[in-house]
């Protein structure tokens, strides 16, 4: 029989390229009925088409996309893997393959299956293919072993069986019932009753005249998915009836064999439900969802195309998009369609539209690809609504480019750096004119400072990477070397804070600088201040009360001592610290005022000639004093509007300069007409300025290698200059380094 089939499958072989061969199906169908199942293997390829019920003689309960050699050996026994592969090895010289072997299903059980083959050969006589049938023999074998056993037990053989086994005889009497038969049916053993004892219920019906006909006509009968009673419970079976013959031939009892596919049946129940659900799904869901054959005809849709055309499922089911759509539709996704009908899939981001109506849609266009054929059956596309995430994009893009704008504009230093390299991606001008840069975009931190030290700020930047905490410092201090060569040293407050990615992973870290410098050396010339004017205050006040102990002393101890001279020179000289103190005093409470407002002016007309001449000739006895010789050049009658006494203020601050610095050095003093200006210069012989402290000197505070030899507040030259300004005038220095240095007095000689 199984040859039979065999040869009507291999001379039906053409068929089997055309799904809906009905001799195909009529073949299938005998096939079922016999308990064979077809299967046809292609050496090439390495897979093996076969018949719906192949899978399930292995045990799976859903049909596996590919069977090949290793599907196969898998669940061959390990004894029988040799015979196996020596009767396939044979097939190219015998041209068929015939034996059993036993298998492992996917549940555990163990199995005897039957397999028959034939080769089939190209132009060239080379077997390319292999069709042929597979039967479960495992009854058959089982009761070969009970033969060649001799009438052992055959309990012993069916004892582990899921599959339920029972043996009837002539009579239709149970001789042989296994446990799983008697768990089937709730624990009732039939063995010694007939069936119309075992199962009255069956008494005349035509189940029982089916099992009578196996002893007529010796043939087998075969039941699948069978809806049966047993007890109050309602089962699904697959039962198989064969004849059971003695050694003439002849029928004299049935072998019965089953099992419950009850939870197969609801499976596929359960599976129809699922489709039905997936239905009402799809119909809720906001996206475009339908499948289309490999022509571009709608095999599904759901609600949402219907909505979008104005038609029902039923009317566009069969049919093309053109042949459905209005002609003012307008979507452009024909070659990403065609891309999946070839096998690949595919993505596409466009509008839709009609005359009332547009939409932006995210597609997926995916092929469905038969699994054992690998031949496109059609397409699966799914398109989503993202009309208001596009619109959010472009409102979040604009934000961004706003906020890019603004940190362009930003006061303050920024820049960002992006990635484990820290690359440059936004750098503001201020940043840059920090930095001394005029371009860092795409450059790495390294590219950038180069040999310059920065490995404080390298290590923040790494650790804020790595961690994703914000971490800030101040007052760092920062070197930086410009493009032409000269070193600068700031002062920086800077922030540094991780830059997030829209899912909350580190990016980069966003640097916002503060430049202090100036508040840093502001502090620093304010603890000089304190230094100096604590030596300077002390000095004085030192001296005065040392002189006022000895004296008070020279009157305890030496009253008759005590006479006018000697007390005129004590007090000249507690006179001359308490002026020094007084100065001080002074120069403090106007270097105080002239920070925080206007110095109060008195202006007058004056004779400014006549104010140079005599506050110098004033001071003879203190350049005396510091062995200084005075030479004065000065241009008379120079009259105009200022304040004599701030002025005479200028003059005094520039005569104690030239006494500290340049002792024992002459001293120049020109006065002349320059236009409509007056100019003064007081020149000195003595170290000289560096010109990088030509303007410190000019500053609150500002000294120049301020030393215990040489006293002062650092307030004289600004208390000098804002006096000037006052005046609308200025005051500049001209020096180098040994060759002493020139004051510069120029004011305007306004009349009124």
């Amino acid at each position: 029989m199984l040859k039979s089939l065999l040869s009507r499958f291999l001379k039906q072989d053409e068929h089997f390229a055309n799904p809906d061969s009905s001799a195909k199906i009529r073949l299938e169908l005998a096939l079922e009925s016999s308990g064979l199942v077809d299967w046809d293997f292609n050496y090439e390829l390495n897979t093996a088409h076969r018949g719906m019920r192949h899978d399930e003689l292995y045990g799976y309960k859903e049909f596996l996309p590919v069977w090949n050699f290793d599907n196969f050996f898998h669940h061959v026994l390990p004894e029988y893997h040799e015979l196996a592969k020596e009767k396939f090895a044979n097939i190219p010289e015998t041209g068929e393959i015939s034996f059993d072997y036993k298998i492992r299903r996917v549940d555990g059980e163990i199995r005897w299956i039957a397999l028959r083959g034939k080769g089939q050969r190209n132009p060239l006589g080379k077997v390319v293919r292999v069709a042929g049938v597979l039967k479960d023999i495992t009854a058959e074998k089982i009761l070969e072993e009970k033969n060649s056993l001799q009438g052992k037990n055959i309990e012993s053989l069916f004892e582990n069986s899921t599959e339920f086994f029972c043996v009837l005889n002539s009579e239709l009497v149970y001789e042989y019932v296994n446990p799983a038969h008697i768990r089937l049916f709730e624990g009732r053993n039939m063995k010694g009753l007939s069936v119309d004892e075992a199962q009255p219920e069956l008494k005349g019906t035509a189940f029982v005249e089916n099992l009578r006909r196996i002893f007529r006509t010796g043939e087998t009968i075969n039941f699948q998915d069978a809806l049966v009673q047993i007890g109050r419970r309602f089962l699904y079976v697959d039962m198989m009836y064969s004849p059971k013959r003695d050694v003439f031939g002849n029928v004299n009892g049935i072998y019965a064999m089953g099992s419950d596919v009850t939870a197969k049946i609801e499976a596929l129940k359960k599976a129809q439900q699922s489709a039905e659900q997936m239905r009402l799904i799809t119909d809720k869901l906001p996206a475009f969802i339908s499948y289309t054959d490999q022509n571009g005809k709608y095999q599904f849709l759901n609600r949402k195309y219907e909505e979008w055309f104005g038609k029902p499922a039923s009317e566009m089911i069969g049919k093309t998009r053109d042949e459905i759509a209005p002609p003012e539709y307008v979507f452009e996704s024909k070659p990403f369609e065609a891309k999946a009908l070839q096998g690949t899939p595919s993505h596409h981001h466009g509008i839709i539209s009609k005359t009332d109506e547009s939409l932006n849609l995210d597609i997926h266009f995916v092929p469905d690809i038969d699994p054992l054929t690998k031949a496109v059956r059609g397409m699966v596309a799914v398109g989503v609504d993202v009309t208001v995430q596009m619109q959010a994009l472009k409102d979040a893009e604009l934000a961004r480019k706003e906020l890019h704008e603004l940190l362009m504009q930003a006061p303050a230093p920024m820049c960002l750096l992006t990635g484990s390299d820290s690359v440059y991606t936004m750098a503001n001008p201020e940043y840059l004119k920090l930095i001394q840069q005029k371009d860092v975009i795409g450059k790495t931190l390294n590219e950038v400072f180069g040999e310059n030290d920065i490995d404080l700020y390298r290590h923040i930047i790494r650790e804020v990477y790595t961690s994703g905490h914000p971490y800030h410092i101040r007052e760092a201090p920062f070197d930086i070397i410009a493009e032409n060569g000269e070193s600068i040293h700031k002062y920086l407050n800077v922030g540094y804070h991780p830059y997030l990615d829209s899912q909350g992973k580190v990016k980069g870290v966003l640097v916002i600088c503060l430049d202090v410098t100036e508040e840093v050396k502001s502090v620093k010339a304010r603890d000089s201040f304190i230094d100096v004017a604590s030596h300077e205050l002390k000095t004085p006040l030192t001296a005065l009360k040392l002189q006022v102990q000895l004296q008070n002393k020279i009157l305890q101890d030496y009253p008759d001592k005590m006479n006018p001279d000697h007390l005129r020179k004590f007090l000249d000289k507690s006179l001359g610290q308490l002026d020094r103190l007084d100065r001080l005093v002074n120069d403090m409470l106007e270097g105080s005022r002239t920070s925080s407002e206007k110095l109060a002016m008195q202006f007058t007309l004056n004779d400014f000639s006549t104010l140079v001449k005599e506050t110098f000739q004033f001071y003879d006895p203190q350049f005396a004093n510091a062995r200084m010789e005075i030479r004065l050049h000065i241009e008379p009658e120079l009259k105009f509007v200022f304040d004599e006494s701030r002025m005479e203020q200028v003059l005094l601050n520039l005569i104690t300069n030239a006494i500290r610095y340049a002792p024992g050095k002459s001293v120049e003093v020109t006065l002349k007409k320059t236009g409509t200006d007056a100019v003064l210069e007081v020149k000195d012989h003595g170290p000289g300025i560096a010109a990088a402290d030509q303007e410190v000197i000019f500053q609150r505070f500002g000294r120049v290698n301020p030393s215990r030899d040489v006293t002062g507040l650092g307030l004289g030259l600004f208390i000098s200059k804002k006096i000037v300004e006052n005046h609308n005038g200025t005051i500049t220095v001209r020096s180098e380094r040994g060759e002493g240095a020139t004051f510069s007095v120029r004011l305007p000689m306004r009349m009124d």
